[in-house]
């Protein structure tokens, strides 16, 4: 099965370190999800092809957006308050859930021991150089990741699956 996710836009505001890398602080980043299972089944997958990913970021605080056939999803991250708030919209149901930081550890739990081995590969992605990692989780599972090194996300709570990467996860 293959995920990936394209941003279209990433811009608001990068607060420029002294290296080369710049941090990006402030900003909008846009995701469109495609789902490519390769089976003439529908699989759970399919249902979020066609899906939309957006994340605020502001400091250490977030909210990400995500809009399928299925429903809404928001989740918004207040490092400052230490707090994490995930709005569920399906249909006529509305959920909110409140979460400790402790619980949205134990909520991405799948991610804990997670490895990405970086690869040689590069291609370009909205102007940035992007650079290849493959993930792979405990269970086994594997995903391919591109990144790009030139951006650093102050906040990388908004990715979790992706914070140990070395750069902004762009694909």
């Amino acid at each position: 099965m293959k995920n990936r996710f394209w941003p279209s836009v990433v811009f608001l505001m990068l607060a420029v370190s002294a290296s080369a890398q710049k941090k990006f602080t402030e900003g909008t980043i846009s995701y469109d999800v495609v789902i490519s299972t390769g089976s003439d089944k529908p699989k759970n997958a399919d249902f979020l092809d066609g899906t939309t990913v957006v994340n605020y970021i502001k400091a250490d605080k977030s909210r990400t957006e995500m809009v399928s056939p299925l429903g809404t999803l928001t989740t918004i991250v207040d490092g400052s308050k230490n707090s994490i708030v995930i709005l569920k919209d399906i249909g006529e149901q509305k959920y909110m859930i409140t979460l400790t930081p402790n619980d949205w550890k134990d909520a991405n739990k799948k991610y804990d021991g997670m490895s990405f081995s970086y690869e040689d590969d590069e291609k370009t992605i909205l102007e940035y150089k992007c650079k290849k990692a493959v993930a792979k989780l405990q269970d086994g599972t594997t995903y391919t990741v591109w990144y790009t090194p030139d951006l650093t996300p102050e906040n990388k709570n908004f990715q979790y699956e992706t914070r140990s990467l070395p750069g902004l996860a762009m694909e």
